[in-house]
């Protein structure tokens, strides 16, 4: 279990409990629906979800919560947060879209959205407030892990990271519509340049992976003997 606690101010305080092992994006028969949370309104071009399969997108749905608790919130407020995971506590003092973009980045992992699920090991192993290149690093153990695992079970692997940079771009397209829906239900910016902070995230990782791996290169000489 992953705790977020945010200190907005003196009379506000939000509290987020995500299960690793849950999913962020089920419905609730019944439960009224927002426009911006239907899954006809905006949806990606290249969504693989069955038409009536469901009436919410999942990637939306996920972050609904976060989206209600800052969406009257600015930017530029800053906010004090702390992230308890694996026994482990770590506090940050940060304007309120850099707080609110790791439990967002979060959240859309363990969403059902066909795209977004290639980050759930990312949040089994998620790294609150880590930097760019923390980012850059586990996206790419994640997807050669994952390439290791189906040569493993007998399935095409790719070695070339094509793969992988094909996930970035289809993350990216995504990000540019869920940032379109939260343009609509949030009163105030905080909560949709959190979603363009974390689509940045992903843009710089995927333009910049090859000069990680040349930097990182060096780290991994006891590898590289013969």
């Amino acid at each position: 279990m992953i705790h977020y606690c945010f200190f907005v101010d003196e009379n506000a305080k939000f509290d987020f409990d995500v299960n690793e092992d849950s999913d962020t994006s089920v419905e609730v028969p019944g439960e009224p629906v927002p426009e911006w949370v239907r899954l006809e309104h905006l949806r990606c071009a290249e969504c693989m979800i069955p038409a009536g399969s469901r009436r919410t997108c999942p990637a939306a749905l996920s972050i609904k919560p976060a989206v209600e608790a800052f969406k009257s919130r600015v930017s530029f407020q800053k906010i004090r947060v702390t992230a308890e995971i694996q026994g482990v506590k770590l506090e940050a003092s940060l304007p309120a879209q850099f707080a609110v973009r790791s439990l967002v980045g979060l959240l859309f992992a363990l969403s059902s959205c066909p795209i977004m699920m290639k980050l759930r090991p990312m949040a089994h192993f998620h790294l609150p407030f880590g930097g760019k290149e923390h980012t850059a690093f586990r996206h790419l153990g994640a997807f050669l892990i994952g390439q290791y695992l189906r040569q493993l079970h007998g399935l095409p692997a790719s070695w070339d990271l094509s793969e992988l940079l094909e996930t970035f771009k289809r993350l990216h397209k995504v990000n540019g519509k869920l940032a379109d829906r939260l343009r609509e239900a949030a009163e105030q910016d905080a909560a949709v340049n959190s979603l363009i902070s974390l689509d940045t995230f992903a843009t710089w990782a995927e333009m910049g992976i090859e000069e990680h791996l040349a930097r990182w290169e060096k780290l991994f000489a006891p590898y590289l003997e013969r």
